[in-house]
């Protein structure tokens, strides 16, 4: 399995969501995760929905890390975006989200993928990591910061 640095290359981050729900956000990251993977959009929302049925996937601190499995997807696969404005998420603390991290993994590769959702969520809800990354200017600055974070991380 690739590493959560390998999988999270720069054309995956998007600093800017516009959108105003939950739903909203999850068809918009499932067409452009749909459109990376050749898999139909509406399959990949289908899965984000199913385990997002099962419980929120927000994990607290403005955090949501949404993510399923797909037998059919080759490769496990992620993206990150920040939204515009912060979203309801029914997040576990109440707060809206403004930071999602859609993981996804082929069927073979869900047990190996557990720690690499513990690391993100490990990361991302470290009281700094929200403000320093959204004082990220576009895209390219946000990938570099949230891929920085993610090296802190694995380096302690």
């Amino acid at each position: 399995m690739p590493s959560l640095l390998e999988l999270l290359i720069p054309e995956r981050v998007i600093s800017q969501l516009r959108v105003a729900t939950k739903s909203d956000a999850l068809r918009q990251l499932a067409g452009r995760a749909a459109a990376a993977v050749g898999l139909p959009e509406d399959t990949v929302f289908q899965a984000l929905c199913r385990r997002e049925a099962l419980g929120s996937t927000a994990i607290g601190r403005g955090v949501a890390i949404p993510h399923a499995v797909l037998p059919a997807l080759g490769q496990s696969f992620c993206l990150f975006a920040l939204t515009a404005t912060p979203i309801p998420f029914d997040a576990v603390d109440g707060h809206p989200v403004s930071a999602i991290f859609v993981f996804l993994t082929p069927e073979d590769c869900a047990a190996e993928s557990t720690h690499l959702l513990a690391r993100v969520c490990r990361t991302l809800r470290d009281p700094p990591a929200i403000p320093l990354l959204r004082q990220a200017v576009g895209d390219a600055a946000l990938h570099d910061a949230l891929t920085r974070l993610l090296g802190n991380r694995q380096a302690a």
